[in-house]
């Protein structure tokens, strides 16, 4: 009963309403970004099997569009050309549609494309570029790109 005193009824229902509320509202932000977490987690994987030159693993985690258009081929430097070395921490990941874009620079730079595929995400290259403003400018076509 000493607690009853000192803690009315009222405060104890005003608090566990509180923390009922904090774990809701937990819970739909994990439930809302877990396709944005899972595409960057992708990602990384996709640019560190890039980094270890483990051509497999990385045809894996693209799409079959993409590897038609550009087969996978290792930078000199190391890594694979079209893909960066690393990505940085202050990163930008959005939905765009049902694609996943990913500026992996410092919100300025390079935009790539992920498309769903079935519970995960498949690489799908150069989406275009955003520029300071965020601003966006899309990439020339494939097609385009390789007439030059």
């Amino acid at each position: 009963m000493a607690l009853a005193t000192r803690w009315p009824l009222h405060w104890i229902l005003l608090a566990l309403a509180a923390a009922g509320l904090l774990v809701g509202l937990g819970t739909l932000e994990f439930v809302r970004t877990a396709p944005i977490r899972s595409g960057v987690r992708t990602f990384t994987q996709l640019i560190q099997a890039a980094n270890q030159g483990d051509l497999e693993q990385a045809a894996r985690l693209c799409s079959p569009g993409y590897l038609a258009r550009h087969p996978l081929t290792k930078n000199e430097e190391g890594g694979l050309r079209g893909l960066p070395r690393s990505i940085h921490k202050n990163y930008s990941a959005w939905r765009q549609g049902a694609d996943l874009w990913i500026c992996p620079t410092n919100r300025i730079g390079p935009v790539f494309q992920l498309v769903p595929d079935g519970a995960g995400w498949l690489f799908d290259g150069l989406a275009g570029e955003l520029l300071p403003g965020r601003e966006f400018v899309p990439a020339e076509p494939d097609d385009a790109q390789d007439r030059e």
